[in-house]
């Protein structure tokens, strides 16, 4: 794989990150909290997924 693709697998993973991060934050400001528990966990579990995924590529493009 080349430098090129390893970058945009590393820009989307990040991209990924921040959306799972957004919703995440926007989950904690609703009223009923109570009722987002499984969406922040999913929130929490895909931005520490991609992240990984990001990490891993940069090793590999090294």
């Amino acid at each position: 794989m080349s430098h090129e693709q390893f970058q945009h697998c590393i820009d989307e993973c990040l991209r990924c990150m921040v959306a799972c991060n957004h919703c995440y934050t926007s989950c904690l400001n609703e009223e009923n909290i109570g009722m987002m528990n499984e969406c922040i966990r999913l929130d929490r579990e895909c931005a520490e997924a991609c992240l990984k995924c990001a990490v891993a590529c940069r090793k590999m493009a090294a």
